[in-house]
């Protein structure tokens, strides 16, 4: 057995008992029903508990045989977990987390680059003489209103579910069909846009890949730190 806290074996087994053997209540009326014989009913029922623990010595935590198998399980959890995480990252190479760091700050930058080049096209049309292209980069330029509508969808559509909110409800819809009508009008504005323009489908293309490929490089990252903190914290034990 060892402390779930600090993991010393230096513990004591104790014992705590609560409640009182006899019981006053029940020993009147006992004596008021039955006599002096009654007065042994305030014996019975009695409110008596005994509690099992231990104490650390070197900590002073106090457990229970519960709170041991807890920690074990959440242990054995979390080594699993571990050893899942190691094998990700022997996949991506064994790169160090100093060097994944590296990856992410790499990525990031990509991904702004490739935005920033996507919205300069964008703001080209935007700004340009052509009614039609300037109508559908504008409405391309919305995307991100469409971004906050699906949001609003699933926020207002979870809180109507749980607290049936009419307000909630109404937002969800609201959310639903502007998402609806902005989603077609953004794909053909696209389709529109490709079509004047060969490079747009590249440029929007780019942002893709950037914004995957920052997420993939946040994940491992994300992913080296956990197994750095878990290493960590073993070594000290240790």
């Amino acid at each position: 057995m060892k402390c779930p806290k600090c993991g010393s074996e230096n513990i004591q087994f104790a014992t705590r008992t609560s409640g009182s053997p006899f019981s006053a209540s029940d020993s009147c009326c006992g004596f008021l029903l039955l006599g002096p014989l009654g007065i042994l009913c305030g014996l019975c029922g009695s409110d008596v508990s005994t509690e099992e623990f231990w104490v650390c010595r070197d900590c002073g935590k106090k457990f229970t045989e519960a709170d041991v198998k807890a920690k074990e399980k959440e242990e054995r959890e979390a080594a699993k977990n571990y050893q899942k995480q190691r094998e990700i990252l022997s996949a991506a190479g064994d790169k160090t987390h100093e060097e994944i760091e590296a990856d992410v700050a790499k990525t990031q930058a990509e991904h702004s680059a490739a935005v920033d080049d996507y919205q300069g096209l964008l703001n080209k049309y935007a700004n340009g003489d052509d009614p039609l292209l300037k109508k559908c980069a504008k409405t391309v330029k919305h995307d991100l209103w469409g971004s906050i509508a699906m949001l609003g969808l699933i926020f207002g559509g979870v809180v109507a579910f749980a607290g049936d909110s009419e307000i909630s409800l109404l937002v969800a819809v609201v959310c639903g069909i502007y998402l609806l009508v902005h989603s077609r009008r953004s794909k053909k504005a696209k389709k529109i846009l490709a079509e004047a323009d060969p490079s747009f489908s590249a440029k929007f293309q780019a942002t893709q890949d950037a914004a995957e490929r920052m997420q993939a490089a946040r994940y491992l990252h994300k992913t080296s730190q956990s197994v750095k903190d878990y290493e960590s914290k073993h070594e000290k034990k240790e």
